[in-house]
């Protein structure tokens, strides 16, 4: 009876230049000079492909078990948009060229009960992508950035007497809803920015999980945000001639009318 002697293995390219590599063998595979460590916990969904331009269905997950991957670095974002090579290998002769599976980048990714999964987005998804400004009745532009041009805006400094959850706090300060969808940012050995869901007087809610090291008496810093709508640009930051939308536009229920259903 022959037995195959073949492993999948991973390898991830940050944007810091660096490479993990990761593998379902039972130990480790030095490959090109890469080290592949074994019982790293990855695994992944079924793998489809087609000719199409559609979006591939793969996910790989894995629990924060390992010595390189963890749950800060999985929250600040050094794992965003990092290149993915999924290949098969012979790991009784490694010099043998290795058969790709997939290749793609690093999309959403989820943490639950000490387990991530993250998305893969294929190589030709970016065929798919938007050339140019489409019609919206909400601004287009990134607020405080160079097409808003909003550079005068309310910053609050505070500090955190209760955290809630791990996506609502309760500050020292009273806040107004002006700073919803705004950013606070938080000093605790290193910099995080997490994007503000909802401000209600002195309760904050993320639209992220907060890392475990944000906790009461944590100094914060919390800038307004706004909503992207045409009456908050005009009159929360009196910025109505840089709104890069298109408020006035008739809406799809109003294009689809037809003479009969006009009132």
């Amino acid at each position: 009876m022959s037995v195959t002697t073949l492993s999948t293995c991973w390898k991830l390219k940050l944007k810091d230049k660096r490479i993990l590599g990761f593998t379902d063998f039972i130990r480790d595979l030095d490959i090109d000079g890469v080290i592949y460590k074994a019982k790293s916990g990855f695994s992944s969904s079924a793998i489809e492909s087609d000719i199409s331009l559609s979006a591939d269905n793969l996910e790989i997950s894995g629990f924060l078990d390992s010595d390189i991957i963890d749950k800060e670095d999985l929250l600040s974002g050094i794992y965003d948009h990092a290149y993915l090579e999924i290949f098969i290998m012979n790991y009784q002769d490694i010099k043998l060229s290795p058969f790709i599976l997939k290749s793609g980048y690093l999309g959403e990714i989820r943490l639950k009960n000490n387990q991530f999964t993250a998305e893969v987005i294929g190589i030709t998804d970016v065929l798919s992508n938007q050339i140019g400004k489409l019609y919206s009745p909400t601004c287009r532009a990134r607020f405080a950035g160079k097409e808003c041009r909003v550079s005068d805006y309310p910053i609050i400094k505070c500090k955190i007497l209760k955290r809630y959850s791990s996506t609502q706090i309760l500050i020292n300060k009273a806040i107004s809803g002006m700073f919803n969808y705004g950013v606070a940012e938080f000093k605790v050995g290193r910099d995080i920015s997490i994007p503000v869901r909802e401000c209600n007087g002195k309760i904050v809610t993320f639209a992220f999980s907060i890392p475990d090291e944000v906790k009461a008496r944590t100094q914060c810093i919390i800038r307004s945000g706004c909503d992207k709508k045409l009456s908050t640009c005009s009159d929360i930051y009196n910025n109505a001639v840089n709104f890069r939308g298109e408020p006035h536009i008739p809406g799809v229920d109003e294009i689809h009318k037809t003479a009969g259903t006009f009132k």
